[in-house]
């Protein structure tokens, strides 16, 4: 029979990591739109499991969902799926971390009206911020590493109904062998000094 001997600093230790890990908002969970207490992104009772998706978690919105965001302040995610129609009303910003890819997938739209905006504000280097076809608003690319190059997986296009800004880094089409990628921007494009499509 083997004997362990248990220290009590290492209990104290271990019971501080434990608590620290159970307790962080690290855990990154799916959090899928559900609907059941209106249109309103910002109220628990709306997602499965409950809880507003912070800034580990992907939104999953399903096809046919319309929920709305109109409520101050941003609200923070790490990606989204979207097969439904997402509305950002003015003044209103969704902030995505999409430290992982693909930022954006599904095949969705997402409606801002007058300022609001959705913000990417990382990126996986050589990862798709845009995964299929879709339908996107006013949108802000802010890579924080500057250096990163993403874009457009091709074969798909993607409209941007609104203006596309990108602050940092490089957008391109990628995966190329299976044919060109397309953006279609029905607004304004601007590439800041640190920015490259």
């Amino acid at each position: 029979m083997k004997r362990f001997i248990v220290r009590p600093g290492w209990i104290r230790t271990l019971a501080c990591v434990l608590a620290a890990l159970c307790g962080s908002s690290a855990w990154a969970a799916d959090k899928t739109w559900a609907g059941a207490a209106g249109a309103s992104w910002n109220v628990a009772g709306n997602w499965s499991p409950s809880g507003i998706p912070g800034s580990a978690d992907t939104a999953v919105i399903g096809a046919g969902a319309t929920p709305l965001i109109s409520a101050t302040p941003a609200s923070s995610i790490e990606n989204l799926q979207n097969a439904g129609t997402l509305t950002i009303n003015t003044g209103c910003v969704l902030n995505i971390d999409g430290t992982t890819s693909p930022v954006f997938s599904d095949a969705g739209t997402i409606v801002t009206n007058g300022t609001g905006y959705v913000s990417v504000n990382g990126g996986a280097a050589g990862g798709y911020l845009i995964n299929q076809t879709c339908t996107l608003g006013n949108l802000v690319w802010n890579d924080a590493a500057a250096g990163n190059t993403m874009g457009i997986r091709s074969g798909n296009t993607a409209t941007i109904n609104g203006y596309f800004t990108i602050t940092k880094g490089t957008f391109v089409s990628i995966d190329v062998a299976n044919g060109p990628a397309a953006l279609d921007i029905n607004g304004t494009l601007t590439i800041g000094a640190n920015g490259r499509l």
